[in-house]
């Protein structure tokens, strides 16, 4: 863990820190709503009365479950603060090929690599196949309706 300075180290170590105790609500919460789910509240009488015993079994593991995501975000920016999450924006086996086209002049090759490197997931993986847009819409659709009336046909 390279940081620059103590502040920083102290700003990851808090981050983990919180990390770690997100994840155990986040388990414990899980684990809690497991229970109840294998329990189950009692739910006959009034309404009152069935609000109120579905909060009182709910709202425990709801609160644990909300500390969790709470502590997630706040992990986040700590170890963000300390520099340890941030992203490099040209990666290093980039550097020779974008300098080239740099020095160059071409301003068509640096969008182009500055629009495929903003993408990601799926839309990046499609992109880089050349399908893009519309195409691939009408393609996706095409394939689920094909889907569907086979589907239908077999019953």
């Amino acid at each position: 863990m390279e940081t620059k300075s103590a502040p920083g180290a102290v700003f990851a170590m808090a981050g983990l820190l919180f990390l770690f105790a997100a994840l155990g609500l986040l388990l414990f919460s899980a684990y809690g709503l497991h229970r109840i789910g294998l329990m189950g509240p009692n739910i006959e009488g009034d309404t009152q009365a069935m609000v109120g015993r579905l909060m009182s079994f709910f709202l425990a593991p709801l609160v644990i479950l909300v500390s969790g995501i709470i502590c997630t975000f706040v992990g986040i920016r700590l170890l963000k603060a300390a520099g340890i999450v941030t992203q490099r924006v040209i990666p290093a086996h980039d550097h020779e090929l974008l300098s080239e086209a740099i020095r160059a002049g071409n301003d068509k090759a640096v969008s182009e690599y500055i629009r495929l490197s903003s993408l990601s997931g799926m839309t990046s993986t499609f992109t880089r196949l050349g399908l893009t847009g519309l195409p691939f819409a009408h393609r996706s659709v095409a394939n689920i309706l094909a889907q569907v009336c086979a589907s239908q046909a077999s019953q």
